[in-house]
């Protein structure tokens, strides 16, 4: 993947581990998700149990980040086969 010239090397590696653990951890959720959990937090080996993925909404930009765990609509994830979902 080329990286754009405004990002820097920093930014562009940052932006794509994100991207990468994301990855990795709705795959690790799919496998383990039942049908009695409406919604699941995402948490990594790497930051620890105390950290959630977090979706920071800021109009029109959507934020990653690994936040501290808690009752929040950003770190509440519903994950559904692709055979169920319509987009």
């Amino acid at each position: 993947m080329l990286r754009p010239p405004s990002l820097t090397m920093e930014a562009f590696l940052k932006e794509n581990i994100v991207r990468f653990l994301l990855m990795l951890l709705l795959i690790a959720i799919a496998h383990s998700a039942s049908a009695d959990t409406p919604s699941v937090s995402l948490r990594s080996a790497f930051t620890g149990r105390d950290s959630c993925l977090d979706i920071i909404n800021s109009g029109n930009i959507d934020q990653l980040s690994m936040a501290n765990c808690g009752n929040f609509t950003g770190q509440m994830h519903l994950v559904i086969h692709k055979s169920v979902a319509r987009i």
